[in-house]
């Protein structure tokens, strides 16, 4: 939200600069005024995410995945851990565990005659 704020007060002090910039005036503006002006409400420019640490769930699955390196995402998923499923499979995925699949091995058509 630090780039959002730098580039509002850009803009702000731009615009407001070159309207007055016969004047020589640097005017500071509040954060409300900012945000009004770029069109965006305040709870916008405030706005903090509040996720929980993934660190827990990454050394869970990591030390699960080393015991047993054949195990997919809803055995891994279902080791009494009280967690959000999407939670789990996103980290699962970000940490590149998914298991490769393989394919269907063809049995060669048998061609009579021959």
């Amino acid at each position: 939200m630090a780039a959002l704020s730098v580039f509002m007060s850009i803009v702000v002090n731009s615009i407001i600069e070159k309207s007055l910039s016969q004047h020589k005036i640097v005017l500071t503006y509040s954060d409300a005024f900012a945000c009004n002006v770029a069109g965006l409400g305040r709870s916008v420019y405030y706005y903090r995410c509040k996720r929980p640490s993934d660190d827990d769930v990454i050394d869970a699955l990591l030390v699960l995945v080393d015991r047993h390196p054949r195990w997919g995402m809803p055995k891994l998923f279902k080791q009494g851990k009280v967690w959000n499923k999407k939670r789990v499979e996103r980290v699962y995925n970000m940490l590149k565990l998914n298991l490769r699949r393989k394919g269907k091995r063809r049995v060669p058509t048998c061609i009579p005659g021959r």
